[in-house]
């Protein structure tokens, strides 16, 4: 996988943790329970491929600790 697509699979994994919270958030203020499915899955997507999403963060961290 070329670095570009990586970035671009990152950064939607993010886009759909947010769109799963502001799905969540459209249900809970007396949306349908399609807001609820759809949010849910959302989060259950970026949940499963979380360490796609964190490893720009966690590569960042170990740089700053080496000094």
């Amino acid at each position: 996988m070329t670095r570009e697509r990586y970035e671009a699979l990152q950064a939607t994994l993010w886009l759909n943790l947010i769109m799963g919270f502001y799905n969540m958030y459209l249900w809970n203020i007396g949306g349908t329970w399609f807001n609820f499915l759809i949010g849910s899955i959302n989060i259950w997507v970026w949940v499963s491929m979380r360490k796609i999403a964190l490893r720009k963060f966690k590569q960042n961290y170990k740089k700053r600790n080496r000094k």
